[in-house]
């Protein structure tokens, strides 16, 4: 599970940083792309609820 984790976390900073170099005309973009991969790691936390505290540290 942590490999799922860190995979989505490293592609939200690729995409970030992507969009960064591309210049400020992705940001509306960006924030979209950031929004839709936080809610699939939103699902994936409530499908794994009390398995993976990740944040609870």
């Amino acid at each position: 599970m942590k490999k799922l984790f860190n995979g989505i976390l490293i592609g939200g900073l690729v995409a970030s940083v992507y969009s960064l170099m591309n210049g400020k005309n992705i940001q509306r973009k960006r924030l979209v792309n950031t929004n839709s991969i936080n809610k699939k790691a939103n699902r994936i936390f409530k499908s794994t609820k009390g398995k993976v505290n990740l944040f609870k540290k």
